[in-house]
């Protein structure tokens, strides 16, 4: 792959340990052949298809050996998109950024700005962590191959959570018997589900904790203040 070190040995040998001559023609664009190592060396600049030959004589003989060395453009890593993310301050975080090399080049992770309390794996582009703080800014993510870097980028916003608000609850008075279908309206400005629970309700009165409705039958009498 273009942009690969080559330290390459060959092995050249002759039965008589006569003096040899080497000579090497053909060489992938930023290789050379050392002709004291036997060895092929530098870094490939350019794809292509390269036929090679190694030549050697012994003064009585002389062989050839050709071969076809391909080199191949190196392609960047490919980023799958990371949708904006909203979370709340004590959030649990755990996702990983998912990204191919068509290569098979083996791929390292970077991400910054980070919310605190957040870190990223090097080696497998896992995000973990507890946030704790406020953060709003666009984090950029980073793949390399060693080569090529690719990068992308998502919004994350964390914010501190947001207590439900209660509408006001007129007082109910009521007489034994009564049968009672009361709506609880609340809301949550994170659009968080919401459950409801009270303290101190009448006898035969039940509050629903899913829908926030008291229903029942008033079975006694009774005054006092109910806490939602």
């Amino acid at each position: 792959v273009v942009g690969d070190d080559v330290s390459l040995n060959v092995t050249i040998q002759d039965p008589e340990s006569d003096l040899l001559t080497v000579e090497v023609s053909g060489l992938p664009d930023g290789l050379i052949f050392n002709y004291d190592t036997f060895a092929f060396l530098g870094r490939f600049t350019s794809p292509g298809a390269y036929s090679v030959t190694i030549g050697v004589d012994d003064s009585y003989n002389s062989v050839t050996e050709t071969f076809l060395w391909t080199v191949v453009g190196n392609s960047a890593p490919q980023i799958q998109v990371i949708p904006d993310r909203s979370d709340r301050i004590t959030d649990a975080v755990d996702f990983t950024v998912v990204a191919t090399d068509p290569n098979g080049d083996v791929l390292s992770y970077q991400a910054s700005p980070l919310p605190a309390g957040i870190s990223i794996d090097a080696n497998s582009g896992r995000l973990v962590g507890d946030l704790v703080s406020s953060f709003d800014e666009t984090v950029i993510v980073s793949v390399s191959d060693g080569r090529s870097t690719s990068t992308t980028s998502f919004d994350w916003v964390v914010r501190q959570n947001a207590p439900p608000t209660i509408a006001p609850i007129t007082d109910l008075p009521d007489r034994i018997s009564d049968l009672v279908d009361y709506q609880i309206s609340a809301s949550d400005a994170d659009l968080d589900p919401l459950t409801y629970s009270a303290a101190n309700l009448p006898e035969g009165i039940l509050l629903d904790p899913n829908t926030g409705v008291l229903s029942g039958g008033l079975v006694s009498a009774f005054n006092a203040d109910v806490t939602i």
